[in-house]
């Protein structure tokens, strides 16, 4: 069975008007829903809600004459999160997360050409609209990271007629995309993975490691039922902000947003 959630993030900013020297007040909001008929996973957005300031003076104009607004001061912000409830007696359905991001219902897109959008980050945009009218006025470009873990226990048991497949972790492995890459997943992104990979209920007694070895593994492995006490972990972060419009389009307010939608299969 196939079950289905969904978590949204709304970016909103507001604003003087365009002839003020600092676009202020800019509010960046987090708000989702997650739809699971029998969760195996908790899912959250991580982000409290921002209040960000944009001052016209920080701006640089572009060949095309917009306005490009960056915002190293934003930082990283953490994003969608989530880890089992508990570790799982073995792999199986509804267990492998399937994570996909969008905006006003397309598919995020890299930003550069021949870009990827598999694999631990990508740098991608979301539309900017003016928030009275709807008109399209520019972009919010970002990076977007994200990395899955998983765990297995020491104290395993014997199925019947045969033996349980022991993965051999000293450590978390890091989860491959679904496109099979794994990549270099930021420090700060494991230290929360390892910080959520502790909130799977049970993993002391299972005695699941919490410190990645360098170990890579197939999501495959959360739907193998041969393996025994599981225990898994996602987490991803936006960062390295770009805003930017043309300069007969500031907007007094003005909206974006991010979607992401998990399906566990």
């Amino acid at each position: 069975m196939t079950r289905t959630g969904f978590l949204c993030l709304l970016l909103t900013c507001t604003a003087s008007p365009a002839f003020a020297a600092i676009l202020d007040q800019g509010e960046l909001e987090f708000s989702g829903y997650v739809i699971d008929e029998a969760p195996r996973w908790l899912w959250q957005v991580a982000s409290a809600d921002q209040v960000w300031d944009v001052d016209v003076a920080d701006a640089r104009l572009d060949a095309q004459g917009n306005q490009v607004f960056s915002l190293p001061d934003k930082g990283s912000l953490a994003f969608l999160e989530g880890h089992l409830k508990k570790v799982a007696d073995r792999g199986g359905a509804g267990m492998t997360p399937l994570i996909s991001f969008s905006s006003e219902g397309t598919p995020l897109a890299p930003v550069a050409e021949g870009g990827s959008t598999q694999g631990p980050r990508l740098r991608t945009s979301v539309p900017v609209r003016n928030a009275h009218t709807g008109e399209l006025v520019g972009q919010l470009s970002f990076t977007l990271e994200q990395g899955m873990v998983l765990a297995q226990g020491k104290a395993l048991s014997p199925l019947e007629g045969g033996t349980d497949r022991q993965l051999g972790l000293s450590g978390m492995a890091l989860v491959s995309s679904e496109g099979g890459q794994t990549g270099d997943v930021p420090p700060s992104l494991m230290s929360r993975l390892a910080v959520l990979m502790g909130m799977n209920n049970g993993v002391e007694t299972a005695g699941i490691p919490l410190v990645w070895q360098g170990e890579h593994v197939s999501r495959q492995v959360l739907a193998d039922s041969h393996v025994s006490l599981l225990a898994a972990a996602y987490a991803s972060q936006l960062s390295n902000f770009t805003l930017s419009w043309p300069q007969d389009k500031v907007p007094s307010r003005w909206r974006a947003s991010l979607s992401v939608t998990v399906t566990l299969r």
